[in-house]
């Protein structure tokens, strides 16, 4: 599978002796607590009050917001793709699980396709 390939390809600065735990590390664990945060915990707080697209639009803005904090439009943009897909998986199954796989890969694909 592709997060398998992301995970075993070295990280620059990773130790030689294990790269793949690095890479595994960086490809679970940001997607991990993005999503815990603006899925699992953002979304449920506001929808009961303010509706589901609203919930779903601070959300992405969120996402997005996130992304652009490398200073890139690219950055943001691809943020706002993936917090785009993990919102509405969120709110159709429920599950932070299925937002988390969702986000891991789409960011195995993205970093497949910069290679």
């Amino acid at each position: 599978s592709a997060l398998v390939l992301v995970a075993l390809m070295p990280l620059p600065g990773a130790p030689a002796e294990q790269p793949w735990l690095a890479a595994w590390s960086m490809a679970t664990l940001p997607p991990l607590v993005h999503e815990l945060a603006f899925r699992g915990w953002l979304i449920p707080r506001l929808r009961e009050p303010l509706g589901t697209l609203v919930a779903l639009s601070v959300s992405i803005a969120a996402s997005t917001i996130a992304g652009a904090l490398d200073g890139t439009l690219a950055g943001a943009a691809q943020a706002m793709v993936v917090g785009t897909a993990c919102s509405l998986t969120f709110v159709r199954s429920g599950s932070v699980t299925a937002a988390v796989a969702v986000h891991i890969a789409l960011a195995a694909a993205a970093r497949l396709l910069l290679l």
